[in-house]
This record gives C-alpha cells, sequence and structure tokens, in this order.
C-alpha cells in the first residue's frame, strides 16, 4: 500500500514500527550483490530514501496479528531461531532472501487467482493508486523515497483511465459548452 521496495520492507526491524503513531521508519535494505557472499544489509539507496510514513490503518491492523504469528513462529523454530528483531524475516529470524519473496508472492497470487508482475510491480501500483486517489506528486515523491521528482512522475505512476476523465472533467467544467439546441419558441408545433 505504501510502496515500499522489496530491500527496504526486508531490513525493517519492529523498533523501526510506531504503533501508536502508525509510522514506519525506513533507514536500511537487504541486497544479493553478485560475487559477494550473503546478504548486504546497509543504507537505503538514496538519502531521500531514509523516511518515516505514516501508515494507512490497514497496514497496522495487519501488523499487529503479524507480530504474534511472528512470536508463535520464534517458540516453533526454537533454538533455530537467531533474532534480529526483523518484522519480516526468515523462517529461522534472519533476513529473508530477496529473491524468496518473489517465491512467495508469485504462490500468493497463483492462489488468489491473480497475475503476477513482481514486488516491483506493487511499488509502481502504490503510486498509481496514490495519484488516482488525488495524492499530491510531492507526497507520492516522499512515500516512495525518490530522491527526484520527475521518477516519480515519469516512470512509476502510470495515468489511468479515471485520470485522463477527470482531466477531461475538469477541462469541460472550464469551458462551458455552447448551447446547441435550437430554440423551439419560434417553432409554430410546440
Amino acid at each position: 500500500m505504501v510502496g515500499l521496495r522489496r530491500g527496504e520492507a526486508l531490513a525493517l526491524r519492529w523498533s523501526d514500527f510506531d504503533e501508536t503513531a502508525s509510522t514506519l521508519r525506513i533507514e536500511r535494505q537487504v541486497t544479493r550483490v553478485r560475487g559477494v557472499k550473503g546478504l548486504i544489509v546497509g543504507p537505503t539507496k538514496s538519502e531521500a530514501g531514509k523516511r518515516t510514513i505514516v501508515l494507512p490503518a490497514r497496514c497496522v491492523a495487519v501488523l499487529r496479528p503479524h507480530r504474534v504469528a511472528q512470536a508463535a513462529d520464534r517458540t516453533g523454530a526454537g533454538k533455530r531461531w537467531k533474532e534480529h528483531g526483523l518484522i519480516f524475516p526468515s523462517a529461522v529470524g534472519t533476513h529473508l532472501e530477496p529473491r524468496a519473496l518473489n517465491t512467495h508472492l508469485t504462490k500468493l497470487c497463483t492462489e488468489a487467482g491473480v497475475p503476477h508482475h513482481g514486488p516491483h510491480a506493487l511499488r509502481h501500483t502504490a503510486a498509481t493508486m496514490a495519484y488516482a486517489l488525488g495524492v499530491d506528486w510531492k507526497e507520492i515523491q516522499a512515500m516512495l523515497g525518490h530522491t527526484m521528482l520527475s521518477t516519480t512522475m515519469d516512470i512509476y505512476v502510470d495515468l489511468t483511465d479515471t485520470a485522463h476523465q477527470d482531466t477531461a472533467s475538469k477541462l469541460d467544467g472550464w469551458f462551458p459548452a455552447e448551447d446547441t439546441e435550437e430554440d423551439d419558441s419560434e417553432d409554430p408545433n410546440v
């Protein structure tokens, strides 16, 4: 719903989530670098990527039971669990392999009977939906953590038919239509 990058989501810790304020602090990302053994946990892609976003109530409502379920997973894993305080850990508490998220999302989409386009497509969808709902460009840029507004506008937001219809309606309102009906008062049969 808020367009996090895959690596940003996988690096989130419970300490980044303020349930009372409904905020999420994004400061890190998880990446896999070719030729480097293991996952790299480091700063966000850019300085603009470091941000605090206000979460929709639905996200907060999903995170609450997720935390409870994770406690059960931790107990079930026993000594294998390596605590890192992650919101979205592997089955043993470590950072999740980014490709594993792709695999999991594919499975969920298949089960739901919807086409799968990858986690990055969800980022584009979040931006497009925010735009369609009237969210300001700068707010969308901040939500996505883009350094340049042009990236948000040119790459991430796909104009929807609704947006095009809205534009046409606004233009119609600005330019009143001319009265094209004939004056019926001149017709003797009226």
